[in-house]
């Protein structure tokens, strides 16, 4: 595993409006060696998603980019 990146919308990150803020959006895990980008979730902390991750990364759901 690379990193993992949280995200926001440009609007929100420019002007801090909370219009504009997303909801819901899920920290993403990127593996450094295979590229694969993997959607973790927001019912738990990254902390438990990085861990599932080292497990089984087969647990998590892959980002299908084409």
């Amino acid at each position: 595993m690379d990193g993992f990146f949280f995200y926001n919308s440009k609007e929100f990150l420019i002007d801090k409006d909370p219009a504009y803020q997303l909801s819901g959006n899920s920290p993403l895990i990127v593996d450094k060696y295979s590229g694969k980008i993997f959607i973790t979730g927001t019912a738990h902390s990254i902390e438990y998603y990085i861990e599932r991750y080292k497990r089984d990364n087969n647990s998590l759901t892959e980002v299908d980019i084409n």
